[in-house]
């Protein structure tokens, strides 16, 4: 089994994101807290067979294979995970040299490119304070202001 993990913004999040899939399972860290979350991310080799940290070009993410998980053979950076390279809907990527895979992309598509309805925020967010863990959040928004007032009132909810 594959994780990816999705180092952008909640912003980037919003407007290009995984879909969920039976062949692969992916978190959201932005990369700001990826420091407070190393250990867990070096735990989750126990589970899968390989990481794949991706951004939206692959600078942000090879940055941060370089700084927390050099040593980590098994968490790797592919360019043709990186979110510039995938469409929205489905895409056949080839993570290694042995492996294609189906990777569907949804998100919300900017009014200005499609006008198409919104879709549904659907993502895994890992809270940086351990005792939370991570948490599935899935709320149908119109837009990213809407997104943030939700995830502020969440937030507070399980702090609380």
């Amino acid at each position: 089994m594959i994780l990816f993990i999705d180092i952008r913004d909640f912003d980037e999040v919003t407007i290009k994101r995984f879909d969920n899939s039976p062949e692969y399972n992916f978190l959201n860290i932005p990369m700001n807290m990826i420091g407070f979350q190393t250990q867990m991310i070096i735990t989750l080799l126990e589970y899968y067979d390989e990481i794949y940290i991706v951004c939206r070009s692959g600078v942000r993410a090879q940055n941060i294979k370089n700084t927390y998980f050099n040593d980590y053979v098994e968490i790797k950076v592919s360019q043709n995970l990186q979110f510039m390279n995938l469409i929205y809907g489905l895409n056949i990527v080839s993570v290694n040299d042995s492996i294609d895979m189906i990777i569907y992309i949804i998100g919300d598509i900017p009014e200005d490119i499609v006008d198409k309805p919104k879709s549904i925020i659907n993502f895994n967010y890992c809270y940086p304070n351990q005792k939370f863990g991570c948490i599935r959040y899935v709320s149908p928004i119109k837009n990213s202001g809407n997104f943030y007032a939700k995830l502020r009132r969440v937030k507070k909810n399980i702090i609380t």
